[in-house]
């Protein structure tokens, strides 16, 4: 993790020691004081990352007389980041040396159920202190329902007592409150526009995305040629016997999604189109994660009988006989189709009766097929917005009203799930968005399938807000109609006759009216143009 003071150098704005009033709602948390701090055994990693048993009750027998603990999200936590550092590096040297600090963790990178290997990914970020997974969120007890992570406990060791708790707090609240509790002198904060350097360093995440990651499973990924049968392919009704697309759902004129609340095929589908202009940076694809790279998600609802329902013996032949001369331009030689039958994907009598040298062949073109689609996606790029601009140095890029939604957007910590390039942590999350009344949609639990942990309930990935400004209707069931809706849910002020499935997550923060209606203006800002739009878009 890059220190805080050389992003803060990088950046081109103008620093400051004062901080300049922010103008927004002050924490609903409390602080605990005094509470006595409940023993637990957690599995980890010691601070030299040797797997370890850690003992709450231990905290007493420390050299010194005070503990932080650190209670984080994981690694999928944007506002847990800074937290990543060493004490010392965030609090100085002097006031570190009089504490001793351990980590709990809450979740694994995909927010799922934590083990030592979480705890040990954490640690890997340079935190230098013990950590153990917390799955069951031990210390939830001693702080407020919705207070965001991180997490950070005061504690007492001579009598194991909890005597400050704070929820999401500045680096500058942190210093003051541990060199107050030691009498030491707080090492001085920075501060850039009015944020905190934590606060600053967390938005400087969120960078134009440029390329995607590399997808060493796609050989054909960053080829140009392939990027273009892609598109061709993309656009093409006649893969499927019905005369859909992918581009009847990912519309380019609604920036590749569409107008309306759910996609609709052949029948009416369940959940919310995204958007595929930027999805080829997202380590899951679907609302639940049900497919893991970009390719595999494009043949999917190829073969959905509610989306495209088609099949790939159709799909193989129509690339054969209309995108021939760009196929083997990528691929090679194209196999003989003389023998296949019209359609037939495996499970159907036509498809199982082929030789299994046929049925490979089949499927080798519907596979390269969603690699040529998926390395279109990943050619895709879009163009800065204001929020860049202010990022940048550019101070004046947004409004009063603008400013001051992105003032709320950090002081709320929606920064603990949206952040990075493109404002998502790519992780699954409740935060108990209904769907429809009549469809129990139970989101990343049934697609791990039988097994699954009921922490899995209702969860789904969290969508990206680089392109939020473009969007009609929002959540996995397309049930919001604008963004006031949304804020409405996140405040528990609209009663829906959805179903929601599980146990919204308790580290959702607390939104009252003012963040409700302060942050559409920022919102409003994060747009997603694409840049050079093919021919087909014009």
């Amino acid at each position: 993790m890059r220190p805080l003071l050389l992003i803060l150098a990088l950046t081109g704005l103008t620093a400051c020691t004062e901080r300049a009033p922010l103008d927004v709602p002050p924490d609903d948390a409390p602080v605990a004081t005094g509470i006595p701090l409940p023993d637990g055994h957690f599995e980890g990693v010691d601070a030299e990352g040797a797997d370890a048993t850690l003992q709450l009750s231990d905290l007493g027998g420390a050299d010194t007389r005070h503990a932080v603990i650190v209670v984080t999200g994981g690694r999928w936590c944007g506002t847990c980041q800074w937290l990543a550092a060493p004490l010392e590096t965030i609090v100085g040297a002097e006031t570190a040396a009089r504490w001793t600090r351990i980590d709990l963790v809450l979740g694994d990178l995909d927010n799922g159920v934590p083990t030592r290997e979480a705890a040990r990914a954490w640690q890997a970020l340079g935190t230098g202190a013990p950590a153990g997974a917390d799955p069951d969120h031990h210390l939830a007890s001693l702080v407020p329902d919705r207070s965001p992570l991180p997490l950070v406990l005061v504690v007492d060791t001579q009598h194991l007592t909890v005597v400050d708790t704070m929820a999401n707090p500045t680096t500058t609240e942190l210093r003051e409150k541990l060199s107050d509790r030691v009498h030491t002198v707080a090492k001085p904060s920075v501060f850039v526009d009015g944020f905190d350097e934590n606060e600053w360093a967390l938005l400087q995440t969120i960078a134009l995305p440029g390329a995607p990651p590399p997808s060493p499973e796609n050989p054909v990924a960053d080829d140009p040629d392939a990027a273009a049968l892609g598109e061709a392919l993309f656009f093409d009704p006649g893969l499927s016997p019905e005369g859909i697309a992918c581009a009847t759902c990912h519309q380019p004129e609604h920036h590749l999604h569409n107008d309306a609340p759910v996609g609709e095929g052949v029948a009416l589908g369940r959940r919310r189109v995204p958007s595929a202009t930027l999805a080829a940076h997202s380590r899951w694809q679907l609302w639940d994660g049900r497919a893991a790279t970009l390719a595999e998600q494009s043949l999917i609802p190829i073969e959905d009988e509610t989306e495209m329902a088609s099949s790939r013996t159709y799909v193989a032949r129509r690339v054969l006989d209309e995108h021939r001369v760009a196929y083997e331009k990528v691929f090679g030689a194209a196999p003989d189709d003389g023998h296949w039958p019209l359609e037939g994907k495996p499970g159907d009598p036509a498809f199982d009766a082929l030789l299994p040298e046929e049925r490979a062949a089949i499927t080798g073109v519907f596979e390269r097929a969603g690699r040529a689609i998926a390395a279109w996606e990943r050619s895709l790029r879009v163009a800065p917005n204001p929020l860049d601009a202010y990022l940048a140095g550019d101070v004046h890029a947004l409004d009063t009203e603008q400013t001051y939604g992105l003032r709320l957007f950090v002081k709320q910590a929606c920064q603990q799930c949206h952040w990075g390039p493109r404002l998502t942590d790519d992780a699954f999350h409740n935060v108990g968005f209904p769907g429809r009344a009549d469809d129990p949609d139970a989101g990343r639990f049934d697609a791990l399938g039988p097994g699954a942990a009921a922490r899995y309930q209702g969860q789904f990935k969290t969508p990206p807000l680089r392109g939020v400004a473009h969007g009609t209707f929002f959540g996995h069931a397309g049930r919001h109609a604008d963004l006031s809706e949304v804020m409405q849910v996140y405040g528990w002020r609209t009663q829906d006759e959805g179903a929601v499935v599980g146990e919204r997550e308790p580290w959702l923060p607390p939104f009252g009216e003012t963040a409700q209606w302060g942050l559409l203006p920022f919102l409003g800002v994060l747009t997603a143009e694409r840049i050079a739009p093919s021919p087909r878009d014009r």
